[in-house]
């Protein structure tokens, strides 16, 4: 079960660590002149990507959390 815990738990960091890096990238396109409607785009796919992964990485959260409940068990 350990070894469950410590894979859900990289995961979750993974993921995390990935959304930032589009939210990071979004918000410096942001300020980019003439960007225009595919630039936009980009911007408003590299947030939604970012929020999804950190939905992801919330269940992997709760994963981890069911298996050290049941391990206790």
């Amino acid at each position: 079960m350990r070894l469950i815990e410590q894979d859900l738990r990289h995961i979750a960091s993974a993921l995390r660590r990935a959304a930032q890096e589009d939210t990071r990238l979004a918000a410096a396109l942001c300020p980019t002149e003439g960007l225009g409607a595919a630039g936009n785009r980009v911007v408003a796919e590299l947030l939604s990507r970012a929020q999804r992964m950190e939905e992801l990485a919330h269940l992997a959260d709760r994963s981890c959390a069911v298996v050290l409940e049941f391990d206790r068990t």
